[in-house]
């Protein structure tokens, strides 16, 4: 599974800008997609390095978006199993 999510990383980081409709479908959000994939998989440090640098990834306006909070508690729970 960790080939399958690293691919996904690096195909994340050599996406093109997305379209208007999907804003948020950049690098940071797949970046914390992928991290919630290792938080299923209880794979807890891996977890947080991606969710954390997704998180710190994205634009401000994104970050204060009601929906981020939902990844910060996912943070906060791979962090608690480190």
């Amino acid at each position: 599974m960790n080939h399958y999510l690293d691919q996904a990383a690096a195909l994340a980081a050599r996406a093109d800008e997305p379209p208007p409709s999907v804003y948020w479908y950049n690098e940071p959000f797949f970046h914390v997609q992928i991290g919630l994939a290792h938080l299923d998989a209880h794979q807890y440090r891996q977890a947080a390095d991606m969710i954390a640098a997704g998180l710190d990834a994205m634009p401000q306006e994104h970050r204060e978006a009601e929906w981020v909070a939902n990844y910060e508690e996912a943070l906060a729970l791979a962090r608690d199993h480190v």
